[in-house]
């Protein structure tokens, strides 16, 4: 089926024919309380199959990503594959995928952002398993539950 595909579409992108008319969404019948909120620590270091990850990962309402940088920005086109040429003195790496999110959002060479920076470096060392950003990501959290509680009171006083 594939090989019948990319005779039709020579010299363009093809789809695989397993793939056409599938939705990457995932619809659940229930969401669940707990977690009500997940944070993710990103930074350059995340690529290819990571970002793909933080993109599904951001669909959902409950995950905020964290960090003070984007990520490597290796999406696009992935999953490269060598090829020794004919004269055996180069190898050619080609990319056997290419991201359904093209050409409307790119992500080689600009990454994703966070969604909340982290203002200072990332840990290079760990203590008791826990760091500097864990612990601004559960303050964060924190802060936010306490202006959520504001707003609520608030609203009920103006009432």
């Amino acid at each position: 089926a594939l090989i019948r595909e990319m005779k039709k579409h020579r010299g363009g992108f093809v789809i695989h024919p397993y793939d056409q008319g599938e939705s990457d969404t995932v619809v659940y019948d229930t969401v669940y309380a707990y977690p009500r909120r997940v944070g993710i620590l990103i930074d350059k270091s995340n690529a290819s199959a990571a970002e793909r990850f933080l993109l599904f990962a951001k669909n959902s309402a409950k995950v905020t990503l964290f960090g003070n940088e984007h990520t490597a920005g290796i999406l696009d086109y992935s999953n490269a594959v060598p090829h020794t040429l004919p004269s055996g003195r180069y190898e050619l790496i080609l990319p056997m995928t290419r991201s359904l999110d093209l050409p409307d959002h790119p992500i080689d060479n600009i990454g994703i952002a966070p969604d909340c920076r982290i203002p200072f470096p990332r840990p290079t060392d760990l203590y008791d398993k826990l760091d500097s950003w864990v612990y601004f990501v559960g303050n964060y959290f924190q802060l936010e539950d306490a202006l959520k509680q504001e707003d609520a009171e608030w609203f009920r006083v103006m009432a």
